[in-house]
């Protein structure tokens, strides 16, 4: 079996030129916050085969190699931005970087679970650990994440997240009404849980945050 690395080495320019092919799938998948994945295989040099799983994702390309994700941007600012929390490694629960290009990140694969999974099949994880998360990083990298989705959450020994590339400036409180906004749209039984959770921790202006998020979802979810 091939190794993350070399796997990325092979493929890469078949996985590139195959891009372009997929953004009809890749449209469809963006679509909704849960998302899904699709399972599909690519050759390279005459008879090798990878399988590889399509991940949602709004904005990019997301290929999950088996034991690495491969990253494929559209945006270079968005790389870079990643790329410059991703290498917070130490101070955030994050994918290690296996290998950056010009236009793609190699990660390795830390969990498929997420908080959405959760979510979806009617659990009611502890928001605590969420919360705890989103201060951390407001508190490391002095921005707010920009799309604390429960799906950016992965689940495991050790809680991890992902997708940093809208960080910019704000509260962490706008961080805690986009989790707690999509966790009502989800699972409305687990909202009253995670809402008393942080209110008791960012106070009663949560409230209006979240109501501006919903608004937000529900404007773009009527445009797409």
């Amino acid at each position: 079996m091939l190794s993350s690395r070399s796997s990325i080495l092979h493929c890469r320019s078949s996985i590139l030129a195959w891009r372009s092919s997929m953004a009809s799938t890749r449209s469809s998948m963006m679509s909704g916050d849960s998302g899904s994945s699709l399972i599909t295989a690519i050759s390279f040099r005459g008879n090798l085969r990878l399988m590889i799983r399509i991940l949602p994702s709004r904005k990019n390309l997301v290929l999950d190699l088996g034991d690495s994700v491969l990253k494929l941007y559209e945006d270079p600012q968005a790389l870079e931005v990643e790329s410059g929390i991703l290498g917070m490694c130490g101070r955030l629960p994050v994918p290690r970087v296996l290998g950056r290009g010009r236009m793609w990140v190699s990660m390795e694969k830390v969990g498929s679970e997420t908080l959405m999974d959760a979510l979806a099949e009617g659990g009611c994880p502890d928001p605590g650990p969420f919360l705890d998360l989103i201060d951390l990083f407001n508190d490391v990298v002095g921005l707010r994440w920009g799309d604390a989705n429960p799906r950016n959450f992965i689940l495991g020994p050790r809680t991890y997240m992902v997708d940093f590339e809208e960080a910019h400036e704000g509260p962490a409180v706008a961080d805690a009404a986009s989790l707690l906004a999509r966790v009502k749209l989800v699972n409305e039984r687990c909202f009253g849980r995670y809402l008393r959770a942080a209110e008791d921790r960012y106070g009663p202006e949560l409230r209006d945050f979240i109501k501006g998020e919903l608004k937000l979802i529900s404007f773009f979810r009527k445009v797409k």
